[in-house]
């Protein structure tokens, strides 16, 4: 069990416990996620607990999926050839690339300044003092918008992205250069395609550090 919190611990204070502590949106989306099932179960043991959120997967069939369909949409939009993760024959995707496209004819925005996988590492200062390095990578980017691309076997607007912390971790980062906008494209396996949109709020930062928090206080207590 030792061996399991010091793995967690790890994760989170990549460079030492006396350093600032990392934290990024994949990891906090599994927290509240699993802290969810954790409550509606009535509970869950400690060890569960740690190895759920441990239990990182990258190579499901749902997220090879999705990262075929991201390449897909970046090749079909002329930004890169080839790619390891392999393209998806049909017209899957047709749907992002056309709303893509529909976004730069409508700002005028070159492809030339499509910027993909875009690194975002900003702090945050917590109440007491501590600065949380938030870091992750944005599909793309483009003019004043950031774009994260998905896909769902399933999807009603029920089970969509308000809660997540993706938006607001990357629009806090983002912000300072201009983006305030990110929107979702998600196509799901039978090609239904939807669109969430949101905005830079300030009480986004106050949904940040509340989260950034809660774990860092519990794994603290461990």
């Amino acid at each position: 069990m030792k061996d399991k919190i010091d793995k967690l611990k790890a994760r989170i204070w990549k460079k030492g416990f006396d350093k600032n502590p990392f934290l990024s949106p994949s990891f906090l989306n599994s927290w509240l996620y699993i802290s969810k099932q954790m409550e509606e179960n009535g509970g869950m043991a400690l060890e569960s607990f740690i190895d759920a959120i441990m239990d990182v997967k990258i190579d499901t069939e749902a997220m090879i999926k999705g990262r075929q369909v991201e390449s897909t949409v970046l090749e079909k939009l002329g930004l890169i050839q080839n790619d390891e993760c392999g393209v998806l024959e049909g017209d899957l995707v047709n749907p992002i690339v056309e709303a893509l496209t529909s976004y730069g004819e409508k700002f005028c925005c070159s492809k030339n300044q499509i910027i993909t996988q875009y690194s975002t590492n900003k702090t945050i200062d917590l109440a007491d003092g501590t600065q949380v390095n938030l870091n992750g990578f944005v599909d793309l980017t483009w003019g004043k918008r950031a774009f994260d691309i998905k896909y769902k076997g399933f999807y009603t607007p029920s089970n969509g992205f308000e809660g997540s912390m993706q938006h607001r971790i990357y629009l806090y980062c983002l912000k300072d250069i201009g983006i305030r906008e990110l929107e979702y494209l998600i196509i799901t396996e039978k090609g239904e395609f939807w669109r969430e949109f949101y905005s830079w709020r300030e009480d986004f930062e106050g949904d940040i550090r509340e989260i950034c928090r809660q774990v860092i206080d519990f794994v603290k207590r461990l």
